[in-house]
């Protein structure tokens, strides 16, 4: 039974109530103090009235959320009455969330380890975490091991990353960088030596308090379905606690470019509608690929938009190219697939391949089937679409593989395989930030380009045009190429990292060797994406997309002075991670600004005197990959106008897609003459156009930052 404290005044009260109601009802009464009536009855019942009186009180005031807000705490009472009220709507409080990190294992034998699931990694003496795993043993193989080397090119060991998840929920797992203090592995883990991360952990969250819950509970109510912004939000929520934020762009809106359809004509911007995408927060985690340069790789949406006839292309030497085929003209597959004869219009030509619009995909994947005999006719005039002369009199053929031993294996007929030389295209996913780059086993004639401290080809340098051949280890580049911009960052991305090659114009050096990219993306995010797509949870008349926010990476550099009273020191590194932590959680809905920052800094640490102004550095990882950089000393913002305090760095390096060039926006976004009107244009405005034509605004970005992108500077 709920106790309660009955002050004199609640006795009071009830003693007063009750003489008033007792001389109404028995107005001959003796009720003067002194009295047996008074003394013993109304006195000894003034108790249980006033219990009684409390206790209505206490239930009537559990039954409102606003009653409940005046005085909110999280006593136990008051938590689960919230909880009662709030489930008659379906809503729930979060249970929190474990934290995840990448750790890195030093072994000092290049040795294939089986890493049982029950072993368990002591970050502190309370902190446990295991492998992030739902098999029952961890493999990793001999070539997951990669030696590491000091500066003189002496092997130190071997280490491989697996992911970790705490073993509780909790904030208390987001821990600094450092070394598992302790290691326990049923039956040991063979010539391992220590275990460390090199990120903070991040992820964990605590239980949802009451007041966050009733917050939540203000927009919660709502219909469950992906059916609008509101309704994404709780539904996503509800089914992935993980999840912190949201936003959701329809039809109408200016970042929806995925309904924008250019077939009719590249003049037209004609919108069709029947796209929404869904922008999603959540904890990022760092993974790893290991793909072969220039090998074929499955488009990650799944669209057979490639034609291929290398019996034609290589074998006759006939190329595309040399047929006279052109953007524009018909692709007309006659026999060889479900649904046809069809025509495909062609959006772009190589010497050996045909692509045709994503709108308009093939049936199917020829290529990826049996039997495989497409045939196929390219011209202009319908309905034969058949003006280009194939072979000597032929304008109709089967689609056919080559018979040369160097070609035999390229696939032909209709196909959802992309190839280029130098090429690899990673799977499926958000890709927040590229973090390594790396040739794992270079052959001997690329020895010059082997950096001794890992005995491998590192790429450093990213940029935005095609790499430079060089022959110097610290300057090798690659280019990220996101071929379809309107799906960045989810699940159906086509994200290319193109390495070109040592020689002018660059060969394909590279092809055929294994290159290890290290990125990161967004923990939990397939599925998300596979709830969202489901066909019992999408709108049946909708394309839904899950997708990440578009990141954009912050620098700083803080410089501040100490008070003279001040008692102590700073510790750089631990600020470092403070102020990275701020930025990240920052409400992407918010404007951030250095002022911000300056603020919490002198907030955090009493003993500053005073933070001197400060210039924020930061580059957009945009949706084609091209990186844009900026900086500011007031409001951090993608947009530059008169009073923002935004400076554009390096306009000149980014090419505007083929329909702004159209429009006499080139060849860079610094152009300052319009190409076909003469006009004077402002680099500002290029960019304006460049981003809103991808879809891109400060709703769909967010801020982000680690704490070796954070310095400070001691001024005395």
């Amino acid at each position: 039974m709920t106790e309660y404290t009955l002050s004199s005044k609640d006795l009071v009260d009830a003693e007063n109530f009750l003489v008033e109601f007792q001389s109404e009802m028995v107005p001959e009464a003796n009720l003067e103090r002194g009295g047996a009536v008074r003394d013993i009855l109304i006195k000894g019942f003034a108790c249980m009235y006033a219990y009684l009186r409390g206790e209505v009180n206490n239930v009537a005031a559990r039954q409102s959320l606003l009653k409940i807000k005046e005085s909110l705490t999280d006593e136990d009472d008051i938590s689960d009455a919230v909880d009662e009220i709030l489930s008659n709507w379906f809503i729930f409080r979060k249970s929190g969330t474990a934290a995840t990190v990448i750790a890195r294992l030093h072994f000092t034998e290049k040795r294939a380890q089986s890493i049982p699931v029950e072993t368990v990694f002591w970050r502190t003496n309370t902190a446990r975490f295991v492998i992030d795993t739902t098999n029952d043993t961890y493999i990793v193989t001999e070539s997951q091991l990669f030696p590491i080397f000091d500066t003189s090119g002496t092997l130190l060991d071997y280490v491989v990353d697996i992911p970790l998840v705490s073993i509780n929920a909790g904030t208390g797992y987001n821990l600094d960088p450092g070394t598992f203090v302790q290691v326990d592995a049923p039956g040991g883990l063979p010539y391992f030596s220590y275990a460390e991360h090199l990120e903070t952990s991040s992820g964990g969250t605590d239980t949802e308090s009451t007041d966050e819950m009733i917050s939540r509970a203000e927009t919660a109510i709502s219909v469950r379905n992906l059916i609008n912004n509101r309704s994404c939000d709780v539904t996503l929520q509800e089914q992935f606690p993980a999840i912190t934020g949201t936003l959701t762009i329809g039809m109408g809106e200016p970042e929806q470019i995925r309904d924008r359809r250019v077939e009719v004509g590249r003049h037209l911007q004609l919108h069709t509608g029947g796209c929404y995408d869904t922008y999603v927060s959540l904890p990022t985690v760092t993974t790893e690929e290991n793909l072969t340069v220039g090998g074929y790789f499955v488009r990650p949406d799944n669209l057979a938009v490639v034609f291929r006839d290398p019996e034609l292309t290589y074998d006759q030497g006939r190329t595309f190219t040399s047929l006279g085929v052109q953007a524009g003209h018909i692709l007309y597959l006659r026999a060889g697939l479900t649904g046809l004869p069809r025509s495909f219009q062609i959006v772009s030509v190589n010497d050996h391949e045909l692509s045709v619009s994503d709108a308009t995909p093939f049936p199917a994947a020829s290529d990826e089937s049996t039997p495989n005999a497409v045939r196929y006719s390219i011209g202009w005039l319908n309905p034969g679409y058949a003006e280009i002369e194939l072979e000597s009199g032929v304008y109709d053929r089967i689609a056919l593989p080559s018979v040369a031993p160097a070609t035999a294996s390229v696939p032909y007929g209709t196909s959802r395989r992309l190839q280029s030389p130098g090429t690899v295209m990673l799977s499926g996913k958000p890709v927040q930030d590229i973090q390594w780059v790396e040739l794992t086993d270079p052959p001997a004639s690329l020895s010059s380009l082997v950096d001794p401290s890992t005995g491998t080809i590192i790429f450093y340098v990213r940029t935005n045009t095609a790499p430079v051949p060089t022959t110097s280890p610290q300057s090798l580049q690659y280019q990220v190429i996101v071929e379809n911009p309107s799906q960045a960052q989810s699940m159906r991305a086509i994200n290319k990292i193109y390495l070109g090659g040592i020689t002018t114009p660059p060969s394909s050096d590279y092809d055929t060797y294994n290159l290890r990219v290290a990125y990161t993306t967004l923990q939990g995010f397939t599925a998300v994406d596979s709830y969202a797509v489901d066909r019992n949870n999408r709108i049946a008349a909708a394309n839904h997309l899950v997708r990440a926010r578009h990141p954009v990476l912050l620098t700083l550099n803080i410089p501040y002075r100490l008070k003279t009273t001040a008692s102590g020191t700073v510790d750089h590194e631990a600020a470092a991670v403070l102020v990275a932590n701020h930025i990240n959680s920052f409400d992407p809905d918010d404007d951030l600004d250095v002022s911000d920052i300056s603020s919490f800094v002198r907030q955090t640490y009493p003993d500053i005197g005073a933070v001197y102004p400060l210039t924020a550095y930061y580059v957009l990882n945009a949706p084609d990959g091209q990186q844009i950089s900026f900086n500011t000393t007031d409001i951090v913002s993608i947009f530059k106008t008169n009073s923002n305090g935004v400076s554009i760095v390096d306009a000149a390096t980014i090419t505007p897609p083929q329909d702004l060039l159209n429009r006499g926006i080139g060849p860079s976004l610094a152009s300052t003459i319009n190409t076909l009107t003469g006009d004077i244009i402002t680099e500002e405005g290029n960019v304006l156009d460049w981003l809103t034509y991808l879809g891109v605004s400060d709703r769909t970005v967010h801020y982000t930052t680690i704490n070796t992108m954070i310095t400070f500077e001691l001024r005395s």
